[in-house]
């Protein structure tokens, strides 16, 4: 509750309720010192006044220079990622003439690649690809758009052939619909002079608008940035500040070399800074007024010249306002503890200290619960952050920014030795209806807390770090006197291996990962363990390895069947099932039992993989039809057990070709029976034969008859048959002609004619003619 007016002024009179002894010493110390007053005011006001407009052009300078840096550092960091994403294959000089209706898994791609770099840095608005052959800008969130403005298009072109291989645009952030930016260009190919297009990287208006913010803290100050020799600026993204800009921008063509001045605008002097960023041809300007910053000074001296001059009745005056700055902290503090809602339990007093040492234990209270929450919620942080380091996400902060960070996690691990040991399960397919494939996630998770609750206490510092993929990690970190670290990760390594198999039933392969000093280390050792590990012995379950004796020692020579590749392929493209999945275990089988390398095993299969590609090729098919356009190279590379490899051959390679050369003979049957029916409805009238047809066609009797009754759903005889008798009906009812010269022009001699119609209609011809005469 708020203190009323009375009560206010009871204790105003209870505060300042002082001795005689207080007055007389307060008044002497006035009056003595109200003698130098005046030459204290002069020399405030005009020593005071340049001090500030000294200190105001210092501080504008170093602004611009931190803010100048930052600026730089950021910008030099986007070009640098840019240059790096160029060499990516979805940009390379293919994607000139693409056709993006044909290829929507290319544009899907370009899609994600393009919405990658846009999340790659916190100042980048958006990435796009311009296409120059094709006229086109290609976004993730706009698709393919061609450039139809005519002006912006001449605008950008002219400067893109007069620019180098990067560059800085204000011009190129115009060709999409988006409010104008800053655009960085950069040419594909950046070493060569016929570029096919470049990639645009806009950076966010509102991150450069806040960097540049921080040139000038005063809310009514203005800074922005121009370009020499250019109208463009960041003011023009600010209609408040364009006429005071419009100003600078014309003294500062006036002033040129001039590092400061002074402006007065609108009855205000400002002091201007300027400073460049000569990379880009960017000049800062910072604005500040002066008068505000000197007004506090000019108030100083007025108020001495009249404490000069008031003398004892000023004296007076101060004492009691000297009272009421001693009281001025604690009534802020009560203004502050009863601004809000005061807290349950603790009534506002009289006694203004009492109320405030209650309120102060009672927020502290709340503080401590806080900080209790805080800290419960420390291990997932911690867990978080640890995940992202080891994959390598930090390396851009130095070793002691991240072991600070790690100190905030409640690790502290400075002079501190790091090691990482590298779980993987394995053996999935073994274990039958137990578990299925989409249960990695869960038996990962439950491999975590079997590793976390063995390894509790084993080490200065443990983490478990879960992958998700059946792979866990375990960070260590001991003291650098332990010598004894490599040695007790090796044997913890071994007691894992035992207990997740016996409670998960799985196979089990840990590399040891050797010792590191640093923490930045760390994920470097990480990428060692996971392409160690595909060296491990495929005849042996579980596995304890050294990572560098596994990359020393791994010289294992592949025995690759190449007699057994050249007839699964043979009996793959006859179409032969059961042969084809028999010659893929025994070749699997073969080349494991004399290499149980996991790395050799995988290169064979992929190699394999290869020579089925070629073979299907040579067959007449198109890969990228017959699977989609999948990549069938990236899936293979992620297997890592053998028995998983087999049945990936069968149903994503093997399955598909098959399906599609089934199709493939429906349609030549298709098109052979075609062509057979043309020549007979030509020929129908001549003595026929399958033979004949047969031997046009470049097949067999046997398989002409079979196909022909498959598309026709009868047999050459009987459709030779009914085509004539059909033609025989109509030359009967719309001719004279006589009954053996219509057997002629069908094919038929007269009296096998004669018993052939009937046959097919129950009456003779001539019957049949007089039937349908009388209707």
């Amino acid at each position: 509750m708020r203190l009323s007016k009375p009560q206010l002024q009871r204790n105003f009179i209870r505060i300042t309720n002082k001795g005689s002894f207080y007055w007389r010493s307060l008044a002497l110390v006035l009056l003595i010192s109200s003698l130098p007053t005046l030459l204290i005011a002069i020399i405030n006001l005009y020593i005071g006044t340049g001090k500030i407009e000294e200190e105001v052009e210092k501080s504008h300078q170093m602004r611009i220079s931190q803010v100048s840096e930052m600026i730089q550092a950021n910008l030099s960091t986007m070009e640098i990622m840019t240059n790096r994403w160029s060499t990516n294959p979805l940009v390379s000089d293919s994607i000139r003439y693409l056709d993006f209706k044909d290829n929507p898994d290319v544009v899907q791609q370009l899609y994600e690649f393009l919405l990658m770099m846009s999340g790659s840095h916190p100042w980048i608005e958006q990435v796009r690809l311009y296409l120059s052959d094709q006229e086109v800008i290609i976004s993730n969130s706009k698709g393919v758009n061609p450039i139809r403005d005519g002006s912006l298009k001449t605008t950008f072109l002219q400067e893109y052939q007069q620019q180098g291989a990067l560059y800085w645009s204000d011009g190129a952030a115009y060709l999409s619909a988006d409010e104008p930016s800053l655009t960085l260009v950069y040419k594909l190919p950046w070493y060569m002079n016929d570029s096919y297009g470049a990639l645009l990287v806009d950076i966010k208006r509102d991150e450069l608008m806040n960097a540049l913010g921080q040139l000038n803290t005063d809310k009514e100050g203005i800074s922005f940035v121009m370009k020499k020799g250019s109208n463009w600026g960041t003011d023009q993204w600010n209609p408040a500040i364009q006429p005071f800009a419009a100003e600078l921008r014309g003294l500062i063509s006036q002033k040129q070399g001039a590092a400061s001045f002074t402006y007065e605008w609108k009855r205000d002097v400002y002091g201007i800074s300027q400073g460049t960023l000569p990379r880009l041809d960017w000049v800062f300007v910072v604005a500040t007024p002066l008068s505000k910053l000197t007004e506090p000074v000019r108030m100083t001296t007025n108020s001495i010249l009249i404490a000069s001059a008031s003398g004892i009745v000023l004296a007076i005056l101060l004492a009691l306002y000297a009272s009421r700055q001693i009281y001025g902290p604690i009534d802020r503090l009560i203004r502050l503890f009863t601004s809000d809602k005061t807290p349950s339990g603790i009534a506002y007093e009289k006694d203004e200290i009492q109320f405030i040492e209650s309120t102060w234990k009672y927020l502290h209270k709340e503080s401590r619960v806080l900080q209790e929450r805080l800290e419960l919620s420390f291990p997932s942080l911690r867990t978080g952050f640890l995940l992202q380091l080891v994959q390598g996400h930090f390396y851009a902060l130095t070793e002691e920014e991240i072991l600070d960070k790690m100190e905030q996690y409640g690790w502290n691990v400075k002079d501190c030795s790091f090691s990482l040991l590298y779980i993987r399960m394995s053996g999935m397919s073994k274990l039958g209806e137990r578990f299925r494939v989409e249960d990695e996630q869960l038996i990962t998770f439950a491999a975590a807390n079997i590793i976390e609750e063995k390894t509790a206490g084993a080490f200065h510092r443990v983490q478990v770090i879960n992958f998700q993929d059946l792979c866990v990690g375990l960070l260590v970190a001991a003291p650098k006197s332990d010598t004894n670290l490599k040695e007790q990760l090796t044997q913890s390594a071994h007691e894992l291996t035992e207990t997740i198999h016996k409670y998960l039933k799985v196979n089990v392969t840990i590399m040891v990962g050797s010792l590191a000093e640093g923490i930045k280390e760390i994920p470097y050792i990480l990428d060692e363990a996971r392409s160690a590990i595909r060296h491990r012995d495929l005849s042996v379950q579980h596995q304890v390895i050294d990572i560098g004796e596994a990359l020393r020692s791994d010289t294992a020579k592949a025995p690759y069947s190449f007699q057994l590749e050249k007839e699964m392929i043979h009996a793959l493209k006859l179409g032969l099932e059961e042969e084809t999945i028999a010659y893929m275990k025994e070749f699997v089988a073969e080349f494991s039992g004399h290499t149980p390398n996991m790395f050799m095993l995988q290169q064979a299969m992929l190699h394999l993989l290869g020579s089925i590609m070629h073979a299907i090729m040579q067959s007449g098919y198109n890969p990228g039809q017959v699977y989609e356009g999948g990549n069938l190279y990236e899936e293979l590379s992620q297997i890592h057990e053998a028995e998983t490899m087999l049945q990936w051959f069968e149903s994503k390679v093997f399955t598909p070709f098959w399906l599609s050369l089934q199709q493939s003979h429906n349609m030549k049957s298709q098109l052979i029976v075609e062509k057979v029916l043309r020549l007979i409805k030509e020929e129908f009238m001549n003595d026929l034969s399958l033979e004949h047809y047969a031997e046009v066609c470049g097949t067999n009797f046997f398989t002409l008859s079979k196909i022909f009754k498959d598309v026709t759903g009868v047999n050459f005889v009987d459709y030779v048959t009914g085509l004539r008798i059909q033609r025989a009906q109509e030359l009967l009812l719309s001719t004279g002609l006589k009954i053996n010269e219509i057997a002629e022009q069908v094919g038929y001699q007269h009296s096998y004619f004669n018993k052939v119609f009937k046959a097919h209609t129950e009456m003779t011809p001539s019957q049949y003619r007089d039937a349908h005469k009388q209707r």
